[in-house]
């Protein structure tokens, strides 16, 4: 089952009871490193970590056969969940694993103190990543993309520039691209509820979440404003009920052109040398 929610988040429910008692919740957050502008260049990253590490309510529940993670490639940040229906303590882990997500994705404390511990965290991934398999797809994609962000808007970033971000630029980018309308939520599995359950579910976990539009006046690069999510939410209505009707995932239309920054990575085509 398909829908959306008034604020504009998305959500798909697709019950599977092979293996019995678990279940899923994967929040894709429809924001990664291509659309990062020139002095954000592994940003989306840093605020995956700092969001996903960073939540209380996570930290509380995950164990007891629960465990999450999460990641950012170039079009996604991703935050999934893996849990059993019931954990040891017979507790009904389906409402708490969405709750998590939602205090991940929509209410996180985004700390000074996290955020310089992320850091961290994220220069030494970037050294773990620096073989010779990398940087040679790192070449071949500046080449198969020199027209676009593609080519040189990789997910891991650049370090100097990631040294010297603080909690203010992790706030800024989380409120200009983290709100319910550009989020989508998968939840998959042995739920022990009916469809509809589960759909009461999500709306009493993701309901509170605040829509945000950017305004169609607003300079270009400017955050969305915390206003009403109208257009947006019927938009999402229109192209839901068009992707019913096909039987295909609604496609997602949610980003700003004007917060796309424009293709600045200034590599050249490859051209072959001629035969002798």
């Amino acid at each position: 089952m398909r829908g959306h929610l008034s604020n504009g988040l998305r959500y798909v429910v697709l019950p599977n009871n092979v293996p019995g008692e678990r279940f899923e919740a994967h929040l894709e957050m429809h924001v990664g490193s291509v659309d990062e502008r020139e002095d954000e260049q592994g940003l989306a990253h840093l605020v995956e970590h700092v969001t996903f590490l960073g939540s209380k309510k996570r930290d509380a529940w995950l164990g007891s056969g629960t465990r999450g993670n999460a990641y950012t490639d170039f079009h996604h940040t991703v935050f999934h969940v893996h849990s059993p229906t019931y954990n040891k303590d017979t507790t009904y882990m389906l409402p708490n694993v969405l709750d998590i997500l939602y205090d991940v994705a929509f209410n996180p404390q985004l700390l000074e103190t996290r955020t310089t511990k992320e850091k961290k965290a994220v220069l030494a991934e970037a050294q773990m990543m620096n073989t010779i398999e990398y940087r040679v797809d790192c070449q071949l994609l500046q080449h198969l993309h020199w027209d676009n962000n593609l080519g040189c808007r990789f997910p891991i970033g650049k370090l100097d520039q990631v040294s010297g971000w603080d909690a203010a630029n992790v706030r800024a980018f989380h409120e200009r691209w983290y709100f319910p309308a550009n989020a989508t939520l998968y939840v998959v599995g042995d739920f022990d509820a009916d469809v509809p359950a589960v759909v009461e579910m999500i709306e009493a976990a993701f309901g509170a979440a605040v829509p945000a539009v950017v305004d169609a006046g607003s300079a270009a690069g400017a955050a969305p404003t915390n206003a009403t999510v109208e257009a947006t939410a019927e938009a999402t209505i229109q192209a839901s009920t068009v992707s019913e009707t096909q039987n295909q995932i609604p496609e997602i239309k949610t980003r700003n052109p004007k917060e796309t920054e424009p293709n600045t990575c200034n590599v050249k085509p490859h051209t072959p040398n001629p035969r002798p």
